[in-house]
C-alpha cells in the first residue's frame, strides 16, 4: 500500500503559507496573487506533488513517500 504525505497551501492575506513547510522552493511566498499561486502549484507539481482538493484560498496536495523514508521532502 502506498504511503502519502500531504501539504496545504493557504492564502493568508498577502502571502502564501505551506503547512508543513516545503524546502527548496523558488516561488516568492510573500505575494499571493493568482499568478504566484499558479507558479507555486506548478513548482510543487514538478517536485511530484498532486493537487487533491481546492477550497477558497486553500489547496491540498499529496506526494508518495519513497520506500524507506519517513518524509517525502
Amino acid at each position: 500500500m502506498d504511503r502519502w504525505t500531504n501539504v496545504v497551501v493557504n492564502v493568508e492575506g498577502s502571502q502564501l503559507v505551506l503547512t508543513p513547510s516545503v524546502t527548496g522552493l523558488q516561488t516568492n511566498l510573500l505575494h499571493s496573487g493568482l499568478r504566484n499561486v499558479l507558479a507555486l502549484l506548478d513548482e510543487l507539481g514538478l517536485q511530484g506533488w498532486e493537487v487533491t482538493a481546492v477550497r477558497e484560498d486553500e489547496y491540498w496536495l499529496k506526494k508518495p513517500i519513497p520506500e524507506g523514508h519517513s518524509r517525502a521532502w
